[in-house]
């Protein structure tokens, strides 16, 4: 592929296990591919799958020949690209995006386990920001007195509203982790950790947020790194974004609308054919 780069791309299926009309159909549209180099992983990604126009991926991928083969077994196709250390299986699912190679080697209980804790830590990270805002805005009720009692205690010198406390912290969050991630490894961590504890407790000392909403965000941020796929991980927090929004319009009923959006729209998303949300 690529009039210029003449980059080798290998199509691997298993005769007998993969739909036979699922390869030629990826073999069509990769030879469809009209460009003057292919490079990088993008560079493929966008030029094959059903819909660009979303922020969830459309295809895994993986550096581990364990967890490439074992999609091929599983029925997959696998593309691999020359030059790019990473093995494409298509189609993607969301269920393969909340697997990682160690569940296969380990006890089938706890494997079972890890993965329920990573759907429930993907909805606390999607959702948390968005119910504690509703909460504290429409439905104080839902709250245990003492608890609201707090909550009213710890905002009593904070001068702005509930969601923009949780919009300015989710934003914190994501430069903190940006910068960490360009930054040299040694270096990046350590500027995650003196970044998140600075910005963190002067942010609380001077009154600008409160320490509910510095204590909410910090779960939902952390419970957000247990999705093996750093992609997928992306995608959620632009929605958790877009949920705290919704919650400060409507509260839950507008969270409620929201996740209702989220799901119809995975729904809508297919795969080479696959339905999204497919088991």
């Amino acid at each position: 592929m690529g009039r210029q780069s003449i980059t080798p791309v290998d199509i691997l299926s298993i005769q007998g296990i993969t739909d036979p009309a699922l390869v030629a159909e990826v073999t069509r549209r990769i030879e469809a591919i009209d460009t003057d180099e292919l490079l990088e992983t993008a560079g493929l990604e966008e030029q094959i799958v059903d819909e660009v126009d979303t922020p969830f991926p459309m295809i895994a991928y993986t550096e581990r020949p364990d967890r490439f083969c074992a999609g091929l077994v599983e029925g997959r196709v696998g593309v691999i690209v020359d030059g790019i250390p990473l093995g494409y299986l298509l189609p993607g699912t969301v269920g393969q995006f909340f697997t990682t190679g160690q569940d296969r080697s380990q006890n089938w209980i706890a494997a079972s386990c890890l993965s329920i804790l990573r759907y429930f830590c993907m909805l606390g990270s999607l959702f948390l920001p968005a119910v504690y805002v509703a909460a504290v805005n429409f439905h104080p009720e839902m709250l245990p007195a003492r608890l609201a009692w707090s909550i009213s205690e710890a905002k009593a010198n904070v001068p702005f509203s509930t969601v923009f406390e949780v919009i300015i912290m989710l934003l914190a969050f994501e430069v903190i982790q940006e910068a960490g991630l360009r930054l040299p490894g040694p270096i990046g961590q350590t500027v995650s950790i003196l970044g998140g504890l600075v910005v963190g407790s002067a942010a609380v000392e001077a009154q600008i947020v409160s320490p509910v909403v510095l204590i909410v965000v910090a779960i939902a941020g952390i419970a957000g790194y247990t999705v093996p796929n750093q992609e997928f991980s992306a995608a959620l927090r632009l929605w958790r974004f877009l949920f705290a929004i919704a919650a400060s319009l409507g509260g839950l009923f507008a969270v409620v609308a929201a996740a209702a959006v989220l799901v119809s729209r995975l729904a809508q998303l297919e795969s080479f054919g696959v339905p999204y949300l497919t088991p």
